[in-house]
């Protein structure tokens, strides 16, 4: 493998069949494992993929070690891949930065979110973040964001992410993959996490 391959951030259409095949292996090798716990795992390989950032891949381990998943043989060489960039020295540009990974994971699990609840399940953009505000609360209770500051950072971050989903699967999800993703969410949400809509 050239030692160069992972290290800068590759194009979408390069990595999303490889990403989507990983989440078939991790749901296939962990029976009884939250789904939403299994999109963090892939979300954290989807950073890597992004930014070429290895830590991405040892918290994406780390949770795999937590809920008891096996290494998958896409996650094995996404692995190697973040090896043998650590062993050539070299790492993203976005090594420096002051955000932490949670903080960055976390970030991406919202605004992924709000893609997919806007564009296949048919919410709009504010059932879409309230609904977002109450999972980030749930899988990332250090970084709770109120659901009008969910949609600020949507539109601020992801104006075309939605219209990318969309062509990758232009005929949408069936009305059976629609209740499958929403029935990840929390049912009901704290009125604190709804925030100020002007």
């Amino acid at each position: 493998m050239d030692k160069d391959a992972w290290i800068n951030p590759l194009p979408e259409h390069q990595y999303q069949s490889k990403l989507d095949l990983l989440l078939t292996e991790l749901c296939e090798a962990s029976a009884g494992v939250e789904y939403g716990f299994i999109l963090n795992i892939k979300e954290f390989c989807w950073r890597f993929l992004e930014t070429g950032e290895t830590r991405f891949i040892d918290q994406a381990v780390i949770n795999c070690a937590h809920w008891r998943i096996p290494i998958t043989p896409i996650l094995a060489e996404l692995v190697m891949s973040a090896a043998v960039i650590k062993m050539s020295g070299n790492q993203a540009a976005s090594r420096k930065t002051k955000c932490p990974v949670e903080r960055e994971i976390s970030e991406g699990f919202t605004i992924r979110a709000l893609a997919l609840l806007t564009e296949f399940c048919g919410l709009t953009l504010h059932e879409a973040s309230v609904k977002a505000a109450s999972a980030l609360s749930h899988h990332h209770p250090d970084f709770t964001k109120k659901s009008s500051t969910i949609e600020k950072l949507y539109a601020a971050k992801a104006k075309d992410l939605g219209e990318r989903l969309r062509s990758r699967k232009p005929d949408g999800w069936s009305v059976t993959e629609q209740q499958k993703f929403l029935s990840e969410f929390p049912q009901t949400t704290p009125q604190a996490l709804l925030g100020e809509r002007r």
